[in-house]
């Protein structure tokens, strides 16, 4: 079967979220893949037992998780990932989307109650992993020390990996924007702050950026105030 291509309109931030995914620890994030991981295990097994999921199905599942928990944690040196970033992310996708369906609902359900505190504080998280593998990892790679601009734009299809990540910081931009929340307004507001303040990472992620934006004449999303 041929997947879609992952594509930018996945929105970054849920509706019941109101922490934005840049602002979310990285131990909330390993906490929550760590619980959906264990409610899995069960759940699955018992869809398994009933018959509703094939036991192939319930293990990749669990497994892709798994591998996500293992990311998070920090992999010995020279251990490789048991799936590709492509794979994680569209299991990311997966959950939330679900989530994103089925727990308004349950938050006003008389059977399957949910908190709706408890319901935003995990999709946040899990908006966070997201958030952590869809920007961050997947350009860890070119954000290596004493990579030349030059050669890494003359690298073969590079510029779409530029221009991904500039659509994905406009995707941002756009969901909390409409989502007309002010506190997120501009959507970036904790990245650009990380960079005024001279953090490495985001520093080093805003220079990179914005150098190969204007090689490749792409309009610079507007500044926090």
């Amino acid at each position: 079967m041929t997947l879609k291509p992952l594509d930018f309109d996945f929105s970054l931030m849920s509706d019941l979220s109101v922490r934005p995914p840049h602002s979310v620890p990285e131990e909330e994030m390993l906490a929550e893949v760590e619980q959906t991981l264990a409610d899995r295990s069960v759940f699955y097994r018992r869809q398994v037992e009933r018959g509703k999921m094939r036991v192939d199905e319930a293990e990749r599942h669990i497994a892709l998780l798994a591998d996500v928990a293992a990311d998070l944690r920090g992999r010995p040196a020279g251990e490789p990932a048991a799936f590709a970033w492509e794979a994680k992310v569209r299991e990311l996708r997966r959950e939330i989307a679900i989530r994103r369906n089925r727990w308004p609902k349950r938050i006003d359900s008389h059977v399957d109650p949910l908190d709706r505190a408890t319901a935003a504080r995990r999709l946040e998280q899990l908006d966070s992993v997201h958030f952590h593998y869809w920007v961050r990892f997947a350009f860890a790679d070119d954000l290596v020390a004493g990579l030349e601009p030059p050669h890494f734009l003359a690298s073969d299809g590079r510029r779409g990996v530029l221009r991904g990540w500039q659509w994905r910081a406009w995707a941002w931009e756009r969901d909390a924007l409409a989502r007309g929340d002010p506190a997120a307004r501009p959507a970036m507001a904790g990245f650009y702050a990380d960079v005024a303040a001279g953090d490495a990472w985001a520093a080093g992620i805003w220079n990179h950026y914005r150098f190969c934006a204007e090689r490749l004449g792409f309009a610079e999303p507007a500044r926090a105030a």
